[in-house]
């Protein structure tokens, strides 16, 4: 019987990857770097930091991942800034219909947990969810199943009892991994 859903959060809950991928483009400019949108949305569903760290690896950088978040975020906080992440059309009514039927909601994302905090303060659908799981506080990023075990762990259900809503390919085999049934939630901004 269904008793929880998890919920990706970024391109399942707000359309953030075009603005993900254009921050390390443009943190990587600055440092003399050329990536294309298409090499940063490889990524899609991974940790940033996980992110970084290939990029320093694959272009052989002088500056440490660590260093680079600094620049991404500084960038994704001046993307933001201007445009804002726009929730995913009919996904506060979901969740609304979710909660109001008993189903204990949970969000785990690759992203730290402040950004999941702030994301759900500003779609007004904090107080709706039972735990809010960054993919920072497990050992593995998608597409291992750690983050999603972890959040059925913590809502107290077993992995039959619980459905995945996720966008990208990588969300998708953690669930898989994870042997919990996921949806695969198609959003063009996900890659495939």
């Amino acid at each position: 019987m269904l008793k929880a859903v998890i919920f990706d959060m970024d391109g399942g809950l707000i359309d953030s990857e075009p603005l993900h991928a254009r921050a390390a483009v443009h943190a990587l400019k600055e440092l003399g770097i050329e990536i294309t949108i298409d090499y940063a949305y490889q990524f899609i569903g991974n940790t940033t930091l996980y992110m970084l760290k290939t990029i320093e690896r694959d272009f052989q950088l002088d500056i440490t991942a660590e260093e680079l978040l600094l620049q991404y975020k500084k960038w994704e906080r001046k993307l933001s800034a201007m445009e804002g992440y726009p929730a995913i059309p009919y996904i506060k009514e979901l969740i609304l219909d979710l909660h109001s039927h008993g189903m204990k909601l949970a969000i785990a994302s690759s992203s730290p947990l402040e950004a999941i905090k702030e994301t759900a303060d500003n779609l007004g659908i904090t107080s709706y969810f039972t735990k809010l799981i960054s993919g920072m506080s497990v050992p593995k990023s998608k597409p291992h199943p750690d983050i999603f075990l972890k959040a059925a762990s913590e809502l107290s259900v077993s992995v039959d009892e619980c459905l995945i809503i996720e966008d990208s390919t990588n969300g998708i085999l953690a669930g898989v991994r994870a042997n919990i049934p996921v949806i695969g939630f198609y959003n063009p901004h996900s890659g495939n």
